[in-house]
């Protein structure tokens, strides 16, 4: 259902077991009678009694989530499902996020006494239904099909194991679950996609291969039979996967598509040649490559019956375009998207100078191809790998290139004609970068030239990721969705948390005073100026100094993000604050030491009236250290949407909280930026800067005529 990793998994998909086993992955939990699988569904083995296990086939780290599909003949009028975390052999000291009737309730349990949270009701739960139960830090949630239902603060168990707690007073078979997984959840949570990790490992030719791909990138991918590698699976299928090592061209196989599961051939399919793109036609497979891996000015096409020998069918069937075509520097992934009436559709990508767009090219026979009239078709997006046609339009997921700006994404887009009708300016976000090694907030950092796949009913998604693309080593990442492709479409958003910098400042420059980037920085009114010392930014007088950007292009829903370097005084992230009055939002880092707990705090200023918002209890202290990025996110415009706040650190959210505040008291526009508070200069330094355009993590969805709730978060 959402973006993390997972770390183990059970569809429960195998002969009946008792008890639920899966080689030794399920442990029942000590006092507990079984659970078990019973026509590919799991259940309790006994009524009004007990039945649970723990997952004790992964080493679950204290931040993690557990997620399950609610299997057929679901009754929870009669039955109760309750997902378990932080759990030890006996389930006497946990937390449980329990299902029943209409209603989810969390507990903490100590030394075996369970003790009620939360509760949300009016839920409706039926089969397939999605739920997941998520500990990250102090904060517990529950969603229910990307919606999350309940949030409460509490640190009273800080670890164990994720699994599963039945209790059936009808018939067995009215409780039952039809998938199990778990595993660690990530700094943005919501959304139709769940990152597994890497496909394989580099080797050391792919990383020293001497191009700008050094690593493994660019897939492209089919299931279907024809296995030369691997045995089949059961329907006779398997994935097969081409993909640049280097300056070559290798293929792979696997039964799943899921990291570790994948048959590298030894030797390369093709030499001297790059950016593949499969396309198969009848028995026929066409790769349509550069016929050099850096030299970006020709398509050439290879054929071949099995997808490992191949021929060069015909050379140079698109190439690059005149003097001030859009195409003139660079031509390259050349998508075959269909044959339709007869006629071969295709899309490209044109470069020129640094300008990147699509083109469309078409051919009565795949040989020979006519440039449209009407290209570029579309600027600043790469090419789908594939494209799929529901309900009359065609999808496809790709990269979206950011001229300038940090975090490639991929999103999808669609178009009825491909030449005008396309969906560029309204993106649905797929993935983006949120870790180390997708280079999240990286100048060259991306997520992109994905390629999506639907198989049986899941739907995987392979995408070339990158710290650096300019620098660093290419690898390929796998994500998978429950919902199928036409499914995927139909239910719009994809990726929930996505977040768009637009602007930043690293703060390397000679000294400066007031901070100015060339008056892009604003000294607020009430307080006093900032400025750069020794490539860091410090206070210029004792008590509070600070800058807001308004020199940036975002709106009113945004973020600040700042990196610590010292904070032996406070420390504050703003948002939407004013550059005439002391008003505006803060996530407050109270004075303190790296490596300590440190209070923290949502505060609302209006006209210098200080409101606080959210702040944890003492014994909620959170460890900050040299280097960390501290975000705060402000969206919603408290009338139509609430206004949510979300701190995160590194990457992962560590607080939430909501202003309901009357209409004149909440703020709803103004700047994102920061405040120093010290007795001395050096007290509190920042030593860079981003903004951008934010959503929101966690979006609750109310029935209407129901307001917001503030006891959502506590």
């Amino acid at each position: 259902m959402a973006n993390g990793t997972q770390l183990g998994a059970d569809p429960f998909v195998r002969a009946n077991e008792n008890p639920l086993s899966q080689s030794g992955k399920w442990t029942t939990i000590s006092g507990f009678s079984a659970l078990q699988i019973v026509s590919n569904q799991c259940e309790a083995t006994a009524l009004t009694t007990n039945c649970g296990a723990l997952y004790t086939g992964v080493n679950s780290a204290p931040d993690q989530y557990v997620e399950v599909i609610l299997g057929t003949g679901i009754n929870l009028t009669t039955s109760q499902i309750l997902l378990v975390l932080r759990s030890d052999a006996s389930r006497s000291n946990a937390y449980v996020a329990r299902l029943t009737g209409t209603t989810i309730t969390i507990f903490k349990v100590v030394s075996g006494t369970p003790t009620q949270i939360a509760q949300a009701t009016g839920a409706s739960f039926g089969a397939n239904s999605i739920i997941r139960f998520t500990a990250s830090g102090v904060n517990l949630l529950v969603f229910q099909d990307f919606v999350l239902k309940k949030a409460i603060f509490d640190n009273t168990v800080a670890s164990g194991s994720a699994g599963l707690h039945f209790f059936t007073s009808g018939s067995l078979a009215t409780g039952v679950l039809k998938s199990f997984s778990v595993g660690f959840p990530s700094g943005n949570t919501n959304g139709v996609w769940t990152k597994q990790g890497i496909a394989m490992v580099p080797t050391t030719a792919d990383i020293n291969g001497g191009s700008i791909f050094s690593g493994i990138s660019n897939p492209t991918m089919l299931y279907e039979g024809n296995a030369q590698l691997i045995s089949p699976n059961a329907d006779g299928n398997v994935f097969k996967m081409w993909f640049m090592g280097g300056n070559s061209i290798f293929y792979a196989e696997s039964n799943t598509c899921l990291p570790g599961s994948w048959t590298r051939r030894g030797t390369a399919v093709l030499t001297g040649v790059g950016l593949p793109r499969i396309f198969k036609n009848g028995s026929t497979y066409y790769l349509h490559v550069n016929s050099s891996p850096t030299t970006w000015t020709q398509i050439d096409q290879y054929t071949s019956s099995d997808g490992i020998t191949w021929a060069l069918a015909h050379a140079n069937i698109l190439s690059i375009g005149g003097v001030g075509q859009f195409d003139h520097t660079a031509i390259n992934y050349l998508s075959v998207i269909a044959i339709i009436g007869g006629t071969w559709t295709a899309l490209y990508s044109g470069q020129n100078g640094s300008a990147f767009a699509t083109g469309l090219a078409t051919s009565p026979d795949g040989i020979t191809w006519t440039k449209s009239v009407s290209n570029p078709v579309m600027s600043n997006y790469g090419v789908p790998e594939k494209m799929y046609l529901v309900g009359g339009r065609y999808y496809g997921w790709l990269s979206r290139v950011n001229p300038g700006l940090p975090d490639s994404p991929t999103v999808r887009l669609s178009t009825s004609d491909f030449i005008t009708d396309w969906t560029t300016s309204t993106p649905v976000f797929a993935v983006q970068p949120d870790n180390a090694f997708e280079g999240v907030n990286h100048a060259h950092g991306e997520y992109s030239t994905a390629c999506v796949l639907q198989a049986g009913s899941t739907t995987y998604l392979v995408g070339s990721v990158s710290e650096d693309d300019s620098l660093g080593s290419y690898h390929l990442e796998i994500a998978t969705s429950v919902y199928p492709i036409a499914e995927l479409i139909i239910k719009g958003q994809e990726y929930f948390g996505t977040s768009a910098q637009t602007d930043a400042d690293n703060f390397t420059r000679s000294n400066e005073n007031p901070l100015s980037q060339s008056g892009k920085w604003t000294t607020p009114s009430g307080m006093n100026g900032a400025q750069i010392v020794s490539n860091v930014v410090q206070q210029t007088a004792s008590g509070n100094c600070g800058a807001v950007y308004t020199g940036g292009s975002f709106g009113n829903d945004h973020y600040s993000e700042i990196t610590l370097n010292a904070i032996t005084g406070a420390v504050f992230a703003s948002v939407r604050w004013s550059t005439s009055a002391f008003t505006g939002y803060l996530f407050s880092i109270a004075a303190g030491s790296f490596g300590s707990g440190i209070n923290c705090a949502f505060q609302r200023y209006n006209a210098t009236v200080l409101t606080t918002l959210f702040s944890p209890a003492a014994s909620l202290p959170i460890t900050f250290q040299s280097g960390d990025k501290i975000r705060l996110s402000v969206t919603g415009d408290g009338t139509t949407t609430p206004i949510i706040l979300s701190a995160y650190q590194n990457g992962s959210l560590i607080m939430q909280a909501y202003d309901f505040g009357l209409a004149g008291t909440v703020v709803t526009s103004g700047f994102a930026g920061f405040i120093l508070s010290g007795a001395t200069p050096g007290n509190s330094k920042i030593s860079a800067f981003t903004a951008g355009n934010a959503n929101v993590a966690y979006v609750p969805v109310v029935s209407s005529g129901q307001p917001f709730s503030p006891v959502l978060l506590g």
